[in-house]
């Protein structure tokens, strides 16, 4: 019974630093910085209210506004809520503008590697994030395999990127359309 006892602790040990020593997933914050070497310009939380929003192929906009109107019975719920994911991106937009303080910034590009990573959901939320602050922007979608900035906006795709580098005839101002109740955001599809 002792034997068993020693060699059980002993063998679990040994799995356990195994485990430690193999484990390839990154923790926390302070992992990555350490790993990487770089500074990181804003930590986007995962938000439980947008964990559906994936299955729910309706407008993105239309379902935030849907969510808060739902929880208007716990109001501090829905502007935690809101708050959470507006700071973080607002922090993102900071972070931008000083890592290159001698430049105005003027371009912002948003990708991944491997698909279903939330690229679209975070393009838009940053995108309306910023329209909201004031600044005028122009989200463009340059997946011409899997478009899903459209569908996410409830916009048409009838024209856009595809359509701008093919047609000789077409200027940049056929192709941008506007987000219903934000003046300051424009869309260009990926057509």
């Amino acid at each position: 019974l002792v034997y068993g006892i020693f060699f059980a602790a002993v063998v679990s040990i040994v799995l356990g630093l195994l485990r430690e020593w193999s484990d390839y997933v990154f923790h926390s914050i302070v992992d990555i910085e350490e790993t990487l070497k770089i500074p990181l310009l804003a930590n986007i939380p995962y938000v439980e209210s947008f964990k559906n929003l994936k299955s729910n192929k309706n407008n993105i906009l239309e379902v935030i506004d849907e969510f808060i109107k739902e929880k208007q019975d716990d109001k501090k719920e829905a502007q935690y809520q809101r708050f959470f994911y507006q700071e973080s991106l607002r922090s993102l937009y900071t972070s931008l503008r000083f890592a290159g303080s001698d430049k105005p910034l003027k371009v912002i590009e948003l990708t991944s590697c491997i698909p279903s990573e939330g690229k679209s959901l975070i393009n838009i939320l940053f995108a309306k994030t910023l329209a909201e602050i004031g600044k005028k922007v122009l989200l463009v979608d340059l997946d011409l395999r899997k478009p899903q900035i459209h569908k996410r906006l409830g916009l048409n795709n009838i024209i856009g990127v595809s359509n701008l580098l093919t047609d000789n005839n077409l200027e940049l101002k056929d192709v941008i359309q506007n987000v219903d109740n934000y003046p300051n955001w424009e869309v260009i599809t990926a057509g």
